[in-house]
């Protein structure tokens, strides 16, 4: 027996036993069950800090230096937070403007890429 004519059988005693509903959905999930399905990777991005340091010009102000890796060069959204000693976690505020010719970078919409980008955060220890 020929595939097509073997599937019409098959196809026709589903239609009489099941009823068109249950026939057409058994036969939907039987051709997209044999399909070849097609694989979606997403890996997760990194971000390394590469500097960390105080602001000389003005107190306050932390300067982090950070790389954010993606396999897929994915733009990516931080959530920067700071712990205190007994362990309560907290927003960074991040600088507003541009203090000495430096600019932080926004915290959404970041540019990655498998060999990291460069971004700047310039966190407001005391806003």
């Amino acid at each position: 027996m020929n595939r097509k004519f073997s599937f019409s059988l098959v196809f026709s005693c589903l239609l009489f036993i099941c009823g068109c509903g249950a026939a057409l959905t058994g036969a939907g999930i039987l051709l997209l069950g044999s399909s070849k399905s097609s694989s979606f990777s997403n890996g997760a991005p990194q971000v390394t800090i590469s500097n960390l340091s105080a602001s000389q010009e003005v107190n306050d102000l932390v300067r982090i230096e950070y790389k954010i890796f993606d396999p897929e060069s994915h733009l990516v959204n931080l959530s920067i937070e700071w712990k205190t000693a007994n362990g309560n976690w907290n927003p960074a505020s991040m600088l507003v403007g541009t203090v000495a010719g430096e600019t932080s970078d926004s915290t959404t919409g970041l540019s990655s890429s498998p060999t990291g980008k460069d971004h700047l955060f310039i966190w407001n220890s005391f806003p």
